[in-house]
């Protein structure tokens, strides 16, 4: 059976197109969860209307069916507070 960081390990390779560093070291992936052969993965993006989320959407769901054993996946869009905001932008800059 297929494990949470497995497609956590998986998600490492979707990249935020604006800001150049990959999803989860931005710690916009969280609550990731695996039932049988489906994964849902929580997604905060940087705001509620961001221009490039089909794109980002469409590469979580296409890294996380890539991983064995792993049929579907659901992702559950969310927008980031002003506190995870700023902590994401800390992190970006150190890129």
């Amino acid at each position: 059976m297929v494990d949470s960081l497995a497609v956590e390990a998986a998600l490492r390779g979707v990249i935020e197109p604006e800001l150049g560093a990959d999803i989860v070291e931005l710690g916009m992936v969280h609550d990731i969860t695996v039932t049988g052969t489906h994964t849902e993965i929580g997604l905060a993006l940087t705001i509620a209307a961001c221009p490039m989320r089909d794109q980002i959407e469409q590469d979580v769901i296409r890294k996380a069916t890539a991983v064995p054993g792993i049929d579907t996946a659901e992702v559950r869009v969310t927008a980031m507070t002003a506190s995870q905001r700023t902590e994401l932008m800390g992190k970006a800059r150190r890129h």
